[in-house]
């Protein structure tokens, strides 16, 4: 055989291989559902017969498939949350890791979507997006959501945020939005649960024997009746609220049950709690 024979015949084999590796292929995702090979119907223990799983040693049942670029969030051996950040990825509407935030605003919609600085989670479609230099640098798969709970989406302090009050049952949050994303437990609080919904619902709820005690709102979509919402200029909240007491990056109002987290100038997170003359 001569060496030009020879040198074709490996081009098309190379050629071949790279068209059918399975990890190329195994990167077409559908929102609300993953991969054909990592998906949300995957088992933890299937998943261990063809990857390497790695626990990344949070004990929030993480793992992660290095060669695959992906992390999955497992609560107990079910998938709840996959992200994809191989760069062959791409969804089934066409959203790879070369298309910008505008582009992804323009072929899902810029309503019924929790949006942040860097990130937007489509909860009624089962898909997210994280960006970099206004770029998709990961993709998100999780259960398709209603909106229920969002309510009116209105942050009344000391109160609620929308359909989610203080001092009731996490249950209720539980029957709508299903188990948390993870769960740390509160070292000296009995019964203290922070429960994060932070990636695809934009809140931490933290409960004290299973009652919300305080909400964490990082998600844009909830305001307060004066606007105040995540994203917006820090210098509002004393224009609507008055004068706050500032403890590092919080400004604090306790009589009101609120707070909010600034940084470089913007509201990052508000915080709900129970009013106290403190």
């Amino acid at each position: 055989m001569s060496a030009k024979t020879f040198c074709k015949i490996l081009a098309i084999w190379l050629l071949f291989t790279a068209l059918f590796d399975s990890n190329v292929w195994a990167q077409t995702i559908k929102p609300g559902v993953g991969s054909e090979s990592i998906n949300l119907k995957s088992r933890m223990e299937e998943l261990k017969k063809d990857y390497i799983l790695k626990d990344d040693g949070t004990l929030n049942g993480l793992y992660i498939i290095a060669d695959q670029g992906v992390e999955i969030s497992f609560n107990g051996n079910i998938p709840k949350l996959i992200s994809f950040s191989k760069e062959t990825a791409a969804t089934t509407e066409g959203v790879n890791f070369r298309t910008t935030k505008n582009t992804v605003l323009s072929v899902y919609g810029t309503s019924k979507c929790y949006q942040a600085e860097n990130n937007i989670f489509y909860y009624e479609k089962g898909i997210g997006f994280e960006f970099e230099n206004d770029k998709v640098c990961k993709i998100f798969v999780f259960q398709a959501q209603s909106g229920e709970l969002y309510g009116d989406n209105i942050i009344l302090p000391g109160i609620r945020a929308g359909e989610i009050y203080l001092n009731k049952s996490l249950s209720l949050v539980e029957k709508k939005w299903g188990d948390p994303e993870s769960v740390t437990v509160l070292t000296g609080v009995s019964g203290g649960r922070m429960n994060f919904y932070d990636q695809t619902r934009g809140f931490i709820i933290i409960t004290e024997r299973n009652k919300i005690k305080s909400l964490v709102i990082l998600t844009p979509v909830m305001a307060t009746r004066d606007g105040l919402c995540v994203g917006l200029d820090a210098n509002l909240i004393s224009r609507h609220l008055g004068k706050g007491t500032k403890v590092g990056e919080q400004i604090i109002y306790k009589k009101l049950g609120i707070s909010f987290l600034v940084k470089n100038g913007i509201i990052k997170e508000i915080s709900l709690s129970e009013p106290s003359e403190r």
